[in-house]
């Protein structure tokens, strides 16, 4: 099963996009919400999905609760 690399929010994820200029992905998301499971099962799951993630993008993730 495909996987994104998510970073934590942390200066070091920042500076890593800077340096490899690509733009953040930014996921905020919390653990009570059907939306947030589903976005992972049917979204982020994907191989084409993630694999564009990781040529493209940073990937950042908060829990925002």
């Amino acid at each position: 099963m495909p996987s994104i690399d998510w970073q934590p929010w942390h200066t070091a994820a920042f500076l890593d996009a800077q340096r490899r200029r690509r733009p953040v992905l930014l996921l905020l998301e919390v653990a009570w919400a059907p939306a947030c499971a589903d976005a992972h099962a049917h979204v982020f799951s994907r191989v084409d999905v993630a694999r564009a993630v990781a040529d493209t993008t940073v990937p950042v993730r908060v829990d925002a609760d």
